[in-house]
């Protein structure tokens, strides 16, 4: 009976411990204009008439790990608007996304990849390659591609 209070109290100690992951998803989330938690996690620059927004899942199997879907840079109403585009905001993102991973050994993980109905509406937006360089001046290294995606992942540094 004692060696199964035991157990019991180490999974229940185990379930409340708080993953890297939750610490580096805080740190972006106090460091933000906006957040909004849950299962994809959307962290929110706001630069004036623009926004920078970063869209993150975690992953809390082993805590070490997150994914990040979408970072992109929007008028302030959240809409597309090319008068944002290749003004610095999304590296201020990325500045802020690596810095905080490298503060809590978090390894990122992304697909390069302009989304498709995006790119429909705006053909100046940048390609899979452009997006490749763009994450590889911010550590990134490529893993694995296609003729639509580029792989890639981050090592803490």
């Amino acid at each position: 009976m004692k060696l199964l209070r035991e157990t019991i109290r180490k999974i229940l100690k185990e379930e409340q411990e708080i993953m890297p992951v939750d610490h580096f998803i805080n740190g972006l989330a106090n460091q933000a204009d906006h957040a909004s938690m849950g299962y994809d996690n959307e962290i929110v620059i706001d630069h004036g008439e623009c926004l920078s927004i970063l869209s993150i899942e975690l992953d809390h199997d082993d805590g070490s790990y997150a994914w990040v879907n979408n970072l992109y840079t929007t008028d302030g109403e959240g809409e597309a608007a090319p008068h944002c585009y290749r003004k610095g905001y999304a590296k201020q993102m990325m500045e802020l996304l690596t810095a905080t991973a490298d503060e809590f050994g978090i390894t990122l993980q992304l697909i390069a990849a302009p989304p498709a109905y995006l790119t429909r509406e705006d053909p100046t937006l940048p390609d899979k390659d452009e997006l490749a360089k763009f994450y590889a001046k911010h550590g990134f290294e490529e893993t694995d591609r296609n003729y639509a995606q580029v792989y890639m992942t981050r090592s803490p540094q």
